[in-house]
């Protein structure tokens, strides 16, 4: 793997790291908790689960950019397997 895949990696695992709190934050922001949401509450959490999509797919575009359809579609399933386990880690983590 080129250095460029490396970090794409490395980014989807500080990504899943971060989505438990990204998933949860947002969905509170924008349902409520223990009292319905405000309107700028519900901006809010839109806003950040925006802003949270857009970097990941940026991060994506940048790294996946230039391979090959087989190099590319092996990249997206390393990707896929990082974030995913991150944010498995990150959930159970969470739990204890």
């Amino acid at each position: 793997m080129r250095a460029r895949q490396w970090i794409g990696v490395v980014a989807h695992v500080l990504l899943g790291f971060l989505f438990p709190y990204v998933f949860i934050g947002s969905i509170i922001l924008i349902n409520g908790f223990m009292a319905p949401s405000t309107p700028q509450q519900k901006v809010t959490g839109t806003i950040i689960a925006l802003v949270y999509t857009i970097v990941l797919v940026i991060v994506n575009w940048l790294t996946l950019k230039g391979l090959k359809k087989r190099a590319r579609t092996t990249a997206i399933l390393i990707h896929i397997a990082s974030f995913a386990g991150a944010g498995l880690l990150m959930f159970m983590s969470l739990r204890w």
